[in-house]
């Protein structure tokens, strides 16, 4: 193979490897082999509830390597039992429209969980006990209050709140998210970037021993083009 042929080939492979060895470590690190990611946070508001309402889902199924398992666990500081549920976007919304509500706007590894005040109306209402509510898709309460709910399709909230629906919200929660496939995909896309990346490093490295081809050009003694050997003249 030409020196160029192998820089032509060489230098992608190690491009397109770098960037799926990227990938598959970070994947590798936020979900380990099993396929979980895993935050432990404060759970804190001074408001009613605290909703995390960004989940927008799509495409996924209730069963195979693909599907989605969540895990909330929520301990009140205060000892008293905690509510944690998961509903239909909308129907979350009208049942804290008029109620003091933090939303989680950012999940950090380091941190924890980011909240902001949702705005709403002037006057503020209690919401009635959210173990009174018909549209909750999955909901738990206890201390702790322990919530396993294999995700579906669909715009959802999860909301934290006290079994009386009060205000005031200290604790400690642990979130769990588990998708089975991720954890041989990791592995997979570490080998694969592996390899292309070997593989291309090797023919960068060939490439750059190899001579140069000098076409065009030729050796020292060696007739024109075209012509005939010069001999010596006869003596």
């Amino acid at each position: 193979m030409r020196r160029g042929s192998k820089y032509v080939l060489g230098i992608p492979m190690v491009l397109i490897g770098f960037f799926v060895t990227l990938g598959g470590a970070a994947a590798m690190a936020v979900f380990g082999l099993d396929g979980t990611f895993r935050l432990e946070s404060g759970v804190h508001s001074s408001g009613h509830a605290l909703v995390f309402d960004a989940l927008s889902l799509r495409g996924l199924r209730p069963s195979g390597a693909w599907k989605a398992d969540v895990r909330i666990e929520v301990l009140l500081s205060e000892g008293g039992p905690a509510f944690v549920g998961v509903a239909p976007r909308e129907d979350a919304a009208a049942y804290l429209a008029d109620a003091v509500v933090d939303r989680v706007v950012q999940l950090r590894p380091v941190g924890g969980l980011q909240t902001e005040r949702a705005e709403g109306p002037t006057i503020r209402r209690e919401p009635g006990p959210p173990g009174e509510q018909t549209f909750w898709v999955a909901s738990v309460e206890g201390s702790p209050a322990t919530l396993a709910w294999t995700a579906t399709s669909g715009d959802w909230s999860i909301v934290v709140m006290r079994m009386d629906g009060r205000q005031r919200i200290h604790g400690d929660g642990v979130l769990s998210l588990t998708i089975d496939a991720i954890g041989p995909l990791s592995v997979a896309l570490l080998v694969a970037g592996t390899l292309l990346l070997g593989g291309g490093s090797a023919l960068v490295i060939s490439g750059a021993k190899t001579p140069r081809t000098n076409i065009g050009r030729r050796s020292p003694g060696a007739p024109p083009s075209g012509g005939t050997p010069a001999r010596p003249d006869a003596v």
